[in-house]
């Protein structure tokens, strides 16, 4: 798969906002997907067309590596 330069930082925008995203620690952002649990957040992304956004990240940060 190839990834677009900028795809992450694009979708940490999304995430926590145009002046936020610069100052995230991305390795700390993406664990809380792990603390994550519960049936809302089950809910949430099984009713949804796609996967929250820390994991569309942390996909993307795989697929770089």
């Amino acid at each position: 798969m190839r990834i677009p330069n900028g795809a992450i930082s694009g979708m940490l925008i999304l995430s926590v906002g145009k002046y936020l995203y610069q100052k995230v620690n991305v390795s700390r952002y993406l664990e809380q997907i792990d603390g994550e649990k519960g049936f809302w957040v089950w809910f949430a992304e099984k009713v949804s067309s796609h996967p929250n956004l820390p994991k569309r990240i942390r996909r993307l940060s795989q697929e770089t590596a």
